[in-house]
C-alpha cells in the first residue's frame, strides 16, 4: 500500500513537470489572484476508543461467569479505522513573487469524504459474545495556507502549512447475541487542526496553472457518552460508556489555476525587434 501511494505521488509531480517542459514558452510572473479546483484521493486513519466504567447497577458485572469483564472489554474495544476516500473543492489565493522565492496565502473548500468502519466480536464470558460496530467519517475539509517556495520562470515548488477545519461523525453500537442489552454512541464535532504540505505548481498557457499537491491533516480527538442498558430487569441496570476518535489523512491531489491579470502587475514584455539591415545600391 505504501509503495502505491508514493507511486502516485511521484507520478503527480512527473505529470506537472512534463507538461511545464513542453508548454513553457511565454513570460510568467506569479504575483497576482488565482482561483482554481482540484481533486484527488484520500487515504484516511481513526485511533476509535469505546470505555465502559461501573455504574451503582452494573449490567457488565452481573453476567455470568463475569470476573473481569469490564477490563475485558476495554480492551477489545480499542482499534485504528482505516478507509480511501476522495476529494474535490475550490481554491483561491494570492501570490507575490519575490525573486527567486515567492509567497502567498491559499484558501480551499470542498467535498472531504471518507468512511471508516470496524466490527469486532469478543467473548466478555463463557455464554455472552459481543459485538461492537465502530464507524468514524467526514464530508468536508476547508483550510488556511500560506505557501513559500523557489521559483524558476514559470515553475514553483513550495511547501505550505495552516489551519484545517473539519465536521468529524464517529459512533458506536454495542449489541449481544440473542440477548436484549444494547448500547449506542454518536457524536458529530467541528474540529479545527492542523495542515502541512508541499506542491509542484508550473505555468501551462497564458493565465493557467497545472498543480500537483500531498497534504497531511490531522484533527485531534472527539468524543461522546452513552451506556449499555438492560431494560429487561427493574430496576435497569446499565454502564456509562465514552466513546473517543481521533482523525488523520494524507491527500494526494491534481489541481488547475486561472490567474488573473491586474492593471498594476507587470506587463508582458512585447519581442524584441529584429536586427536592422542597411544595404548600399
Amino acid at each position: 500500500m505504501r509503495r502505491g501511494w508514493n507511486t502516485l505521488v511521484w507520478a503527480c509531480a512527473f505529470a506537472v513537470c512534463s507538461f511545464g517542459a513542453s508548454a513553457q514558452t511565454f513570460f510568467w510572473n506569479w504575483t497576482g489572484f488565482y482561483v482554481g479546483a482540484d481533486a484527488g484521493i484520500i487515504s484516511s486513519r481513526s485511533f476509535s476508543s469505546t470505555q465502559a466504567t461501573v455504574s451503582p447497577t452494573p449490567y457488565l458485572l452481573g453476567l455470568p461467569g463475569a470476573t473481569g469483564t469490564i477490563t475485558t472489554f476495554n480492551s477489545a474495544t480499542v482499534d485504528t479505522l482505516s478507509a480511501r476516500g476522495t476529494e474535490g473543492g475550490i481554491h483561491a489565493g494570492y501570490n507575490w513573487q519575490l525573486k527567486p522565492i515567492a509567497v502567498g496565502l491559499e484558501i480551499d473548500y470542498g467535498a472531504f469524504k471518507t468512511s471508516m468502519t470496524r466490527d469486532a466480536t469478543f467473548a466478555l464470558s463463557s455464554t455472552v459474545v459481543s459485538q461492537l460496530h465502530s464507524e468514524a467519517s467526514t464530508k468536508w475539509l476547508f483550510t488556511v495556507r500560506p505557501r513559500v517556495g523557489w521559483v524558476y520562470a514559470g515553475l514553483y515548488g513550495y511547501i505550505t502549512g495552516g489551519a484545517a477545519f473539519a465536521t468529524i461523525d464517529a459512533s458506536t453500537l454495542y449489541g449481544e447475541s440473542g440477548r436484549l442489552p444494547n448500547g449506542f454512541v454518536t457524536t458529530s464535532q467541528s474540529k479545527a487542526g492542523w495542515t502541512i504540505g508541499a506542491g509542484l505548481e508550473v505555468a501551462i498557457a497564458p493565465r493557467w496553472t497545472l498543480r500537483a499537491e500531498y497534504l497531511r491533516v490531522e484533527f485531534t480527538g472527539v468524543t461522546g457518552a452513552g451506556q449499555i442498558t438492560n431494560p429487561a430487569v427493574v430496576p435497569a441496570t446499565f454502564n456509562p460508556i465514552s466513546l473517543s476518535a481521533d482523525y488523520k489523512s494524507d491527500v494526494v491531489r491534481m489541481g488547475v489555476s486561472h490567474k488573473f491579470q491586474w492593471s498594476f502587475e507587470e506587463p508582458v514584455p512585447p519581442v524584441a525587434p529584429g536586427p536592422v539591415v542597411v544595404t548600399k545600391d
